[in-house]
């Protein structure tokens, strides 16, 4: 693929189409081999990742995608690599390749709640593709009315069932229930319809129920 691009650059003739292949190439050339440097790297090796794991194993979540971008995102805004603009873009770009599960908002293992600014972006993303996308918001204490409010207003503008509500305070009470630290019962993510688990850890039956 960056070949390709590579390749498409040298004969397109748009100045903006010919920069996005050649940046296309560079990203994907260099994710061969090394892990992803920043926001854009990280959305295109999203992307690769779970292209592999769908034809291994039929992997169907992409977790918490506000908690995974968040660090790219923050460092890239703060040096002016990227806008808010640019970042919805490439959120909506994965969800139109990849219909994975994704959670945003809800508490980090510690109890921190993680709402943060990519979390609004994620949900943005959705609203403007306005196609179905499995995105699911978490609703707990802590969980800023804010998002909550946000959510709501897009389920109700695109009518399209965008975004899901999880009640991670109860999920993670209850999964606790089985003997369990709180802290692995807040470690699961949104991993299928009504499923959750805690990512490279723990493989639920899902649908061979």
């Amino acid at each position: 693929h960056a070949d390709a691009a590579a390749e498409m650059a040298r004969t397109e003739t748009d100045p903006r189409v010919r920069a996005n292949l050649e940046r296309m190439a560079a990203v994907n050339a260099r994710l061969v081999s090394e892990p992803p440097a920043d926001f854009v790297e990280a959305c295109q090796w999203i992307g690769w990742y779970q292209m592999a794991a769908r034809m291994y194993n039929g992997s169907g979540s992409l977790g918490r995608l506000d908690m995974l971008l968040e660090p790219y995102f923050d460092r890239d805004r703060a040096a002016g690599r990227i806008d808010d603009e640019e970042a919805i873009l490439h959120l909506a770009c994965i969800f139109l390749m990849e219909t994975g599960y994704i959670q945003i908002g809800g508490p980090d293992e510690s109890g921190r709640e993680v709402t943060s600014r990519i979390t609004y972006l994620v949900l943005e993303a959705a609203r403007r593709l306005n196609v179905p996308v499995n995105l699911g918001v978490a609703v707990g204490q802590d969980v800023p009315d804010e998002l909550i409010r946000k959510a709501v207003e897009v389920q109700f503008a695109n009518k399209n069932g965008v975004p899901k509500f999880l009640g991670v305070d109860n999920t993670s009470r209850e999964f606790a229930r089985n003997g369990y630290p709180i802290e692995l019962g807040r470690a699961r993510a949104y991993a299928g319809c009504h499923w959750l688990g805690i990512p490279g850890r723990e493989y639920t039956l899902n649908d061979c129920c």
